[in-house]
């Protein structure tokens, strides 16, 4: 079986484009052959990789032909979209009339489904802007839905039409042979703690512009002062070690525990990642987070799902949470308004509930609430310090991860989909 992926990431995310060459990889070794549509932003991942590729953008030719081209070319049995949203986005900021031009070939179209689209609104709730425009609802017409597990639930969903798979082959959790390396390396003792902290230029807004708000700003911008308030409060021997742009509010930690480095190669980062004592993630449906569930390292979630926009708002949450250090209500005097938010700085609080709801994933993570500073910071400090703490999260990572395993191999799952959509060498 012959496959055309498209993956399009958004501002050139990497855990998107993961996503893609993850299941290619993961079908090659089940004897499928996989070709690539991407960007010129993330064309340096698939130069080092194995797959043929073509780049849609900065091409002289309009994108339709240069589709149109390739799909005759490469002559696929089945197209991937990976995924079914940032395919749709880029052929609108492309300019592109009728996304859904690619039908016309007659190729059966597998999209991956990141969301769950089917129990949405199809729209986003954005911080500071409340629901966005609607979204595309071609997927509904479609009779299969690629689910990657994690982020997706492990069922079918309503409709019967999901097809969950793992997301990722099995990646080798910790060696301490590569951790003493990288230990090394940062320059760390065998005894001290390593935070991983993740960061994308996405989370970083510098502008109000059509695709952020002034909230999304304020939040990119401050939210980095009480994560540094906190991480300040943990024992001398835990190191900060930052992936991607360097947040200024960082700078009040002691510089010999922190760490930033520049984004890394794709074996670097694994090494990073199964070395790390806690991952840290303000996004519910990052992939690193899924990755570090899957190899046993430690993740801690931090959500807001309070709407904050005055005293009596404060009050409410203050009372609900047990207490507010002054830091934070000093804080969220300067910051407010406020709303809730699962993927840190754009919101996207109520679009994920349906995606939460029943997920075994969150079990497998620690999940605290950002505005509650004693649960934070005594949540990582029991995690980094804690034998205990660490064990009964480790138990529910295995017990999660387990459930994972018992999916059939990635390409059984693939191969069945594009039979149902009457593939003849699937």
């Amino acid at each position: 079986m012959k496959l055309l992926h498209f993956s399009l990431p958004v501002l050139g995310g990497y855990g998107e484009t993961f996503v893609g060459l993850s299941l290619a990889g993961q079908l090659a070794d089940g004897g499928v052959q996989n070709h690539f549509v991407t960007t010129k932003a993330v064309e340096p991942l698939f130069r080092a990789g194995r797959y043929p590729f073509h780049i849609i953008d900065g091409d002289a030719r309009p994108v339709e032909r240069l589709v149109d081209e390739v799909i005759n070319d490469v002559r696929p049995d089945a197209i991937v979209l990976a995924d079914y949203t940032n395919f749709w986005g880029h052929m609108v900021r492309s300019g592109v009339d009728d996304p859904w031009f690619i039908e016309k070939h007659g190729v059966p179209l597998l999209p991956i489904d990141m969301w769950e689209w089917e129990n949405t609104a199809f729209a986003y709730d954005f911080c500071g802007r409340g629901w966005g425009r609607e979204y595309d609802r071609h997927i509904l017409d479609m009779d299969v839905h690629l689910r990657p597990v994690p982020i997706a639930h492990l069922d079918p969903g309503p409709s019967g039409r999901g097809y969950p798979y793992r997301i990722v082959a099995p990646e080798p959790g910790r060696d301490e042979r590569t951790r003493a390396k990288v230990f090394a390396e940062l320059g760390l003792s065998p005894s001290d703690r390593m935070v991983l902290i993740p960061v994308s230029s996405w989370q970083q807004p510098k502008e109000v512009t059509r695709q952020t708000t002034d909230m999304m700003v304020r939040l990119g911008e401050r939210v980095p002062e009480l994560l540094a308030h906190y991480l300040r409060q943990l024992p001398d021997s835990t190191h900060v070690v930052v992936v991607g742009p360097m947040l200024e509010p960082f700078t009040t930690l002691p510089a010999e525990r922190l760490h930033v480095l520049a984004p890394t190669t794709p074996d670097r980062y694994h090494a990073l990642l199964s070395s790390a004592d806690l991952l840290l993630s303000l996004s519910m449906n990052a992939v690193t987070l899924a990755r570090a569930v899957l190899m046993g390292t430690p993740g801690m979630l931090l959500t807001n799902r309070f709407t904050l926009t005055g005293e009596q708002s404060v009050a409410d949450m203050e009372q609900e949470l047990g207490g507010l250090s002054e830091t934070v209500r000093s804080w969220l005097g300067k910051v407010m308004p406020i709303d809730p938010f699962r993927h840190w700085p754009k919101g996207l609080y109520h679009f994920v509930e349906p995606l939460v709801q029943g997920n075994g994933y969150l079990s497998a993570m620690a999940h605290e609430q950002l505005f509650d500073e004693k649960a934070v910071v005594e949540g990582m400090r029991g995690i980094l310090y804690e034998p205990a703490v660490r064990a009964r999260l480790a138990e529910a990572q295995s017990r999660y991860v387990r459930s994972v395993d018992a999916l059939p191999p990635t390409h059984e799952v693939i191969r069945a989909a594009a039979g149902k959509l009457g593939v003849k060498n699937a």
